[in-house]
């Protein structure tokens, strides 16, 4: 966790070289700073608006790491044993088929041909 006050006394007396914004992890507009005087001046004066926001910022991705990597800490497993006749998938079993008529239906002549009158 960072804190404003060192950051802003980071930026009263170093802010022309970046140093407070290698504080807070901005380290490549550290490097422009460091280079170029705080923007000759003006980036350093707009810091001191946006300092704040920037160590907001910086700590609330810190507690979001730092909570993305305990979340293992309250983790309960649980073990659950089936035994294997009741996955075991079942096999087909063998019905028995319908007995298939032999006989050759008639047709409506063979009817009649048949039939005594």
């Amino acid at each position: 966790m960072k804190s404003k006050g060192l950051a802003y006394v980071l930026w009263f007396f170093f802010g022309w070289a970046g140093i407070h914004r290698f504080y807070v992890g901005k380290v490549v507009t550290g490097v422009i700073y460091l280079f170029t005087g705080g923007l000759l001046g003006f980036g350093w004066f707009i810091d001191l608006f946006l300092l704040g926001g920037y160590v907001d910022t910086y700590n609330a991705m810190f507690m979001a790491r730092t909570a993305v990597n305990n979340t293992n800490a309250n983790v309960n497993n649980v073990v659950v044993n089936i035994p294997g006749h009741l996955t075991a998938p079942q096999q087909p079993t063998q019905t028995a088929q319908p007995a298939q008529d032999t006989q050759k239906p008639q047709t409506q002549a063979e009817e009649g041909n048949n039939s005594s009158c």
